[in-house]
C-alpha cells in the first residue's frame, strides 16, 4: 500500500516545540493551501488547511516558519488511537522559491 502526499502550502500556525518522553522534539503546524485544479474539464478553486507534524532535528529548524511558503512530502496518519482526524507527518520540507 502507498501513502505519500506532496503539497505546496503556507505555514499558517506553528505551535511551541514539545518533547516526547525520549527527548525527541515535535512541532505541530497548520498548513494552508490554495490553488486551481482541473476536475472533469472544469477549473476549480481549491483551498484547504491541514494539520502537520515534524519530528526530530527538522522540527527545531522549522519552529519559526509561520508565513513561509513550503513544499512538503510525507504520509497521512490518524492523530491518535482514539482520534481519527488526519495529520500529515512531514518527512521532507523545503522553502518554495517565488
Amino acid at each position: 500500500m502507498f501513502n505519500q502526499l506532496t503539497l505546496s502550502a503556507e505555514v499558517g500556525e506553528a505551535a511551541d516545540i514539545r518533547y516526547t518522553p525520549a527527548g525527541i522534539p515535535i512541532l505541530m503546524m497548520k498548513l494552508t493551501h490554495q490553488s486551481q485544479q482541473q476536475e472533469m474539464d472544469i477549473l476549480r478553486q481549491v483551498t484547504c488547511e491541514i494539520d502537520a507534524k515534524i519530528t526530530g532535528d527538522m522540527a527545531l529548524k522549522w519552529q519559526n516558519s509561520v508565513g513561509q511558503v513550503v513544499e512538503v512530502q510525507g504520509f497521512l496518519a490518524k492523530r491518535s488511537l482514539k482520534n481519527n482526524q488526519l495529520v500529515l507527518h512531514i518527512q521532507h520540507i523545503e522553502m518554495k522559491k517565488g
